[in-house]
C-alpha cells in the first residue's frame, strides 16, 4: 500500500477529530471500558449533488490512516496543554495510554466502485 497520506501531510492526523470523540474515549478510560469490545459504522447522510446513491471510493486511504493511527509526543503535548477549572482535563495516565495505542481493530467495508445509498453501513468498525 502506497503512504499516501505521509506524502501529502507529513506529520500525525489523529487529532482530526471531533473534540467529542476524545472526551468520550477518556470516558471510556476512566470507567474502564477501553478494552470492551465496540463496533462502529460510518456511512453518509445525503448524497452529493443532490443525487440518490453515491460511489464507494476511497477505501485504501481510509486503511492507510488506521493502519498508522497513533499520537505522537506532539499530539500528546497539546492535549496535555487543554484545561478545564484551571486544571489538565486529561489525567497523564490517560495520555500515557493514547501515546501506547496503536490500531487493532477488524474492519469491514464495502467493495471499492460499488453503489452506496444514504446511511448504508460503508465501514464497520470492530
Amino acid at each position: 500500500m502506497s503512504n499516501i497520506l505521509n506524502s501529502l501531510y507529513k506529520s500525525s492526523l489523529t487529532l482530526l477529530t471531533d473534540f467529542y470523540q476524545l472526551t468520550m474515549a477518556y470516558g471510556y478510560w476512566k470507567n474502564n471500558y477501553h478494552e470492551h469490545e465496540a463496533v462502529f459504522n460510518l456511512f453518509f447522510r445525503k448524497p452529493p449533488f443532490k443525487g440518490g446513491y453515491a460511489i464507494c471510493a476511497g477505501l485504501a486511504t481510509a486503511i492507510e490512516f488506521l493502519d498508522q493511527l497513533k499520537f505522537t509526543e506532539e499530539d500528546i503535548s497539546y492535549l496535555n496543554t487543554i484545561q478545564e477549572n484551571n486544571k489538565p482535563l486529561f489525567e497523564p495516565a490517560f495520555l500515557d495510554y493514547l501515546r501506547n495505542l496503536r490500531f487493532t481493530c477488524s474492519v469491514d467495508a464495502i467493495e471499492e466502485g460499488n453503489v452506496v445509498f444514504p446511511l448504508e453501513p460503508l465501514l464497520r468498525v470492530q
